[in-house]
């Protein structure tokens, strides 16, 4: 996950090919794309503070927490010199990254650029001329995770490339006293995590007359009945759970548009960057389906409305706190799924029912394979075989009295119709960067997350709608006609378009839910009328949310907020 240089460090952060890995890219891939936007930062930097680029430099390492100081000074002192001299030469940011060789031009490709090529400029001439003296020799590159500290926080991202949490004592999928790396932010938190039968949505051991067996902080003995609390406040209130099984967009992948504005860049900038780093740049905690609290713990990095479908299913019934669990894995799509929902943690006949959203919005008609992109997409009978295989294990898994609603996919092409004309965050202070140029330039190093929807190319844009229209259909049809003996299957649409006119209601600009960065993500705004739009969706169901409970009161009077999240 993490490679070679601090710039693929960064990368995870700011370069747009980890979210959808692609086996393809082109003249430096991710390293470019982190390197492209780096070098701006730092010269932009150097604008705002009328610098010299090596200064502006070290002060953005110098907001950067340890161990990435460290690192990000490791690089300093690896190009300094090379900065110096090529922003004395008045190169940009593109042909800096080419001279010292992190990007790279692929024979029979195009020469990717961000920003605009000097009008000099002459391809063949130049890259038989750049300067040699800044290309690092393949063997001379350092690893950048060899580094005391950075090392620690690769291994820890790499061991969760299994989609599980880095700590489970008692291997019973739930995680206790750890936050990030697949723990407590993704799943509710284990209340003992050295005992493999007390987890979040478990049915209540021996009423949870002594111990809280299922973490939803009720337990004990009414002294007035003789009752424990857990039958008198929970018993036949129908408690269940909610999941999410989906993509980046279920668990809210996220890079702060701040990172890329050298004009408002500070001491606390990168306050949560380590947060983001160890959550493989995701915010499970603030998405629609899984937000923990309306509270915002993150104003650093992240601002606008918190909702989910966990926080109304909590007040519905608090006797279901705790039991949230976000399956969302970048770049997932319907093939991947059917590994991916194994890491669902739940036991028949041992655990309550749950809601679960089976949400792929985007992969399977995305991806950065530039020259057959079209041919790379999932075909109507691959995704309806792809979700039976999913809804089947489901159904080995599920406790009876589950419910499944199947998402459809998104129509992508709202954001060239939002942002086409507008600058990114990278391009805000010099007005030289739009997202049109952002996505011609992924799509050259090949690691765009959505080469049909991000494309000047409207004949691809209205393909790729109309192949994620026809998936749908698919959806709408498994949701139908497919029958299962655990859980009621319903069909619910994706409508981008729905939440937008919600945020326009408000006042709101409608490109204001698109993630500002990478210019193709539901933004903290749209993840919280998401979960508006969905519980509005899930009331048609009655069966699915059940009795709002109404013991909810005792049980704040007696238990308060039952222990946090």
């Amino acid at each position: 996950m993490l490679k070679r240089s601090l710039f693929s460090l960064l990368g995870l952060i700011i370069s747009l090919s980890t979210i959808h890995p692609s086996s393809s890219s082109a003249n430096g891939g991710t390293d470019c794309a982190a390197c492209v936007l780096l070098v701006s930062l730092t010269e932009q930097l150097a604008q705002v503070h009328a610098t010299d680029i090596v200064t502006a430099a070290d002060k953005l390492c110098s907001y950067l927490p340890s161990p990435l100081n460290v690192a990000c000074r490791a690089v300093l002192n690896e190009y300094g010199q090379a900065l110096i001299d090529l922003v004395e030469k008045h190169e940009t940011a593109d042909l800096i990254c080419h001279d010292i060789g992190i990007c790279t031009q692929d024979p029979n490709k195009d020469f990717c650029h961000l920003y605009p090529l000097p009008s000099s400029f002459n391809e063949r001439e130049y890259l038989a001329n750049r300067p040699a003296a800044y290309r690092l020799h393949p063997t001379k590159k350092f690893n950048v995770c060899d580094l005391p500290g950075v090392k620690d926080l690769c291994d820890g991202i790499n061991r969760v490339s299994d989609h599980k949490p880095i700590q489970d004592s008692d291997d019973d999928g739930f995680s206790g006293d750890v936050n990030v790396l697949r723990g407590a932010f993704w799943k509710g938190r284990d209340c003992e995590d050295k005992n493999p039968i007390y987890y979040p949505g478990r049915v209540a051991i021996d009423s949870d007359k002594i111990a809280d067996s299922n973490c939803n902080g009720i337990h004990g003995v009414d002294p007035t009945s003789g009752v424990p609390y857990e039958d008198l406040y929970c018993n036949k209130t129908q408690q269940r759970g909610i999941v999410i099984l989906g993509d980046s967009a279920a668990a809210h992948f996220r890079i702060p548009e701040n990172y890329l504005m050298a004009e408002v860049l500070d001491e606390n900038t990168f306050e949560d960057i380590l947060t983001l780093l160890t959550n493989e740049g995701d915010w499970p905690m603030l998405s629609s389906t899984t937000a923990i609290s309306k509270e915002n713990k993150w104003p650093h990095s992240i601002h606008g409305p918190i909702d989910s479908l966990y926080i109304r299913l909590r007040e519905h019934n608090l006797c279901n706190h705790r039991d949230y669990q976000n399956i969302g894995v970048n770049g997932a799509r319907s093939s991947t799924m059917n590994d991916i929902v194994k890491t669902l943690a739940r036991r028949r006949p041992f655990d309550k029912p749950q809601i679960v959203f089976l949400s792929l919005i985007g992969n399977d008609v995305c991806n950065g394979h530039v020259d057959d992109t079209i041919a790379h997409m999932t075909t109507p009978p691959e995704f309806g075989n792809n979700t039976m295989v999913t809804l089947k294990y489901l159904d080995t898994v599920l406790p009876n009295g589950s419910s499944v609603l199947i998402s459809g996919l998104a129509d992508g092409r709202v954001l060239w119709d939002l942002l086409s004309k507008r600058y990114h965050p990278i391009g805000q202070l010099n007005r030289d960067v739009k997202y049109p140029d952002l996505y011609e330039f992924l799509n050259c190093l090949e690691v765009s997350p959505c080469s049909g929807w991000m494309s000047n190319n409207a004949t691809l844009r209205n393909f790729t709608s109309e192949r994620a229209a026809n998936l749908s259909v698919v959806a709408q049809s498994i949701a139908k006609t497919a029958k299962f003996a655990n859980f009621n299957l319903h069909y619910v649409d994706f409508d981008i378009h729905a939440i937008i006119k919600m945020w326009q209601a408000q006042g709101g600009e409608a490109w204001e839910v698109i993630e500002p960065v990478d210019g193709f993500h539901p933004g903290q705004i749209a993840q919280a009328l998401s979960a508006e739009y969905m519980w509005d969706q899930l009331k048609m169901y009655p069966n699915v949310l059940g009795p709002v409970n109404p013991n909810n009161n005792k049980i704040k009077e007696v238990f308060g907020d039952q222990g946090g999240h």
